[in-house]
């Protein structure tokens, strides 16, 4: 196999998507998860919510979009703000291409191998 194949077959993609099941959409793009989430926060304006101690010793979620809360027991301030980000999901080449040319499909899919994409409507 050729260095050019080898390094095709390591080519990853990833999409943002709401953390909140209750939310719907795709907010970034990355060639990592890490880099997708932080592409989605950057398009929107935003940053991943924080979980500081406050001298009550009380738990503080803010993420500067949503009212800060806090919360007595630590895990329940933590599950609280991952709600508010985003969760990277990988996705196929072909996903990841016509996000980059078309935006936002109506709708997508997730293959057998647990890979978000395209449904055959939107290819």
């Amino acid at each position: 196999m050729s260095q050019n194949t080898d390094a095709a077959a390591q080519q990853r993609y990833y999409i943002a998507t709401p953390a909140d099941p209750r939310a719907f959409g795709i907010f970034g793009l990355g060639r990592t998860p890490e880099a997708a989430v932080a592409a989605a926060h950057e398009a929107g304006g935003t940053h991943a919510a924080t979980v500081t101690e406050d001298l009550e010793g009380r738990w503080l979620v803010a993420d500067g979009v949503h009212e800060d809360r806090t919360f007595d027991i630590e895990e329940d301030a933590q599950i609280y703000a991952e709600r508010l980000g985003f969760t990277a999901e990988e996705c196929t080449e072909r996903m990841y291409r016509y996000i980059e040319t078309d935006g936002t499909p109506r709708s997508w899919v997730e293959t057998e191998a647990g890979l978000q994409d395209l449904e055959d409507r939107d290819a």
